[in-house]
């Protein structure tokens, strides 16, 4: 049996029950999630843990996830970490998504 290496998901969300669904469903699959609230804990979280994986949510107050990954791409340009952008289909254009695809 081959044993699975746990990877570690830092989850950035600032709606609290999306946040907790997420997480829960990553963590049935073996992930260890670590959550953050908005963009400043996202930046503290991912410098301090450096996960393999941020999903990063666009919309968020005070610091969008723009910015967000713009500052962490800034911080550590040869971070391994590989971030994934969510946003509310409201909130999001395919410009927008497409935009973010070429940080």
């Amino acid at each position: 049996m081959v044993e699975r290496v746990q990877r570690t998901v830092l989850l950035v969300e600032d709606d609290a029950a999306l946040r907790e669904v997420m997480a829960e469903c990553l963590a049935t699959d073996n992930y260890a999630v670590i959550q953050a609230t908005g963009g400043d804990d996202a930046m503290r979280l991912a410098q301090l843990n450096g996960p393999d994986v941020i999903l990063l949510d666009l919309a968020m107050p005070h610091r969008s996830g723009l910015d967000v990954l713009h500052a962490l791409k800034r911080a550590a340009p040869h971070e391994t970490s590989r971030c994934l952008l969510s946003a509310a289909t409201h909130w999001c254009s395919w410009t927008n998504v497409r935009l973010a695809s070429m940080v």
